[in-house]
């Protein structure tokens, strides 16, 4: 089985896209979007609209010259990546040195093609759900221009690159043209994002499910000695670790984007908005200032990024602690429990022994982490994750909270590095 027949069964473009490997894949998403927005951009001549203290022209739109040829392209390449990482977690876990997935108390080689089977399942429901998001946020995001593309009556609801025609710069049917080529990439792209984010989901609400159904014939097998007090769950901490970092690094953008927005719309400049905002200034009267978040500087196209980078956050939070942390801690909890009564009766035996190995049991079960990929670095990506999801919505609220994660952190290595001069003296 393949990459794409593993994560793309049923849909036979997408698989053509995935079998070229992440890096083949992000770089010919970026040579697309430049022969097919930058090149043309220039062509037409809308690659650049001197404005007042601002160009406004195509390229020098970082959310569109930006963010197709650079930004989704390295996203998209990653997530290719980490469907290598995926199936890599899974052969791991059902492996014979681990034994993680059992099937009947055997190793469950299957246990692949098992969920492969599940996320392909209604392949043609799941790409019309996909096409449908991706066409309602398009059609959102350009409402108001198509509507004055249509009718060009009256003022235009930007003066940029797509309604250039207006100052007599560029032919208006070249300029309608170039504007539906973008707008249609943008439909695509945001296709692929919603394709991949879903059957990432699918993957992991699948696996979740699979290992906590009484009736499934996968069953979970702790491994209860594990060095990484992981209960043997650690190959999952690589793809996750991977997916919660192209989280952040899109929210990074969407955080940019905001904040060249608010420079742009007049009451700040970029530099006096971020001084206004770093530690020193009243922190309180920031977070009742309505004028501090800027709302009316958010256009179209950066309320559909917003509203898009919510659902990557959704799907990263739901598997670690909606459903394989809360089974996790009953697994283990179960067993501390079970081995504690044992190690009871191994005590009213005399059998020193057994209790000495259950006492070690329980030690280790005490000591596990519920994150696969350790509970600092779960925690510290998934909350890093949310806070720059914040900034981007109300950078005064991500100041505030950034300020308490901080001295929360500084309060927790203070009391470890307490207990360690402790245990050393």
């Amino acid at each position: 089985m393949t990459d794409a027949e593993f994560f793309a069964s049923g849909h036979g473009v997408m698989m053509r896209f995935i079998s070229w490997g992440p890096v083949a894949f992000g770089v010919r998403l970026a040579i697309a979007a430049a022969v097919l927005l930058l090149l043309p951009a220039r062509i037409i001549g809308v690659h650049s609209f001197p404005m007042v203290g601002d160009d406004r022209g195509f390229w020098f739109e970082p959310n569109w010259s930006l963010m197709f040829v650079l930004v989704f392209p390295s996203l998209f390449g990653g997530l290719v990546h980490m469907i290598a990482l995926m199936r890599n977690a899974l052969a791991l876990l059902t492996s014979d040195s681990l034994r993680v997935i059992l099937k009947r108390g055997l190793p469950a080689t299957d246990f692949e093609a098992y969920v492969a089977s599940h996320i392909s399942r209604r392949a043609r429901s799941f790409a019309v759900l996909c096409a449908t998001l991706a066409i309602v946020l398009t059609a959102v995001h350009g409402a108001t221009l198509g509507q004055f593309l249509l009718s060009p009556q009256g003022k235009p609801p930007m003066l940029d690159w797509t309604t250039m025609f207006v100052a007599g710069s560029v032919r208006y049917a070249s300029n309608v043209a170039f504007d539906l080529i973008a707008y249609a990439i943008e439909a695509f792209a945001i296709f692929i994002g919603f394709f991949f984010v879903l059957k990432f989901w699918m993957f992991l609400s699948v696996f979740s499910r699979t290992i906590r159904d009484d009736s499934s014939e996968y069953k979970f097998n702790p491994l209860l000695h594990d060095p990484d007090r992981t209960l043997g769950l650690r190959p999952l901490g690589a793809f996750m670790n991977l997916y919660l970092l192209l989280v952040i690094i899109f929210e990074i953008y969407v955080l940019g984007r905001r904040l060249q927005l608010i420079g742009k719309a007049g009451e700040f400049t970029l530099s006096t908005y971020l001084t206004a905002l770093v530690p020193g200034t009243p922190l309180l009267k920031n977070l009742l200032d309505p004028k501090m978040y800027q709302w009316p500087s958010i256009d179209a196209g950066l309320w559909a990024l917003l509203i898009f980078l919510t659902l990557p956050l959704i799907v990263g939070a739901y598997f670690p602690l909606w459903t394989l942390r809360r089974y996790v801690r009953k697994r283990r909890d179960d067993l501390w429990a079970e081995s504690a009564r044992k190690y009871e009766e191994a005590e009213e035996r005399g059998d020193e022994a057994e209790a000495a190995t259950l006492a070690k049991r329980m030690t280790q079960l005490k000591g596990t982490q519920l994150w696969p990929n350790g509970d600092a670095l779960g925690w510290r990506l998934l909350l890093g994750s949310i806070l720059i999801g914040i900034a981007a919505w109300a950078p005064p609220l991500f100041v505030g909270l950034l300020s308490t994660a901080t001295t929360i952190e500084v309060g927790k290595w203070l009391v470890g590095l307490r207990v360690t001069l402790r245990g050393g003296g």
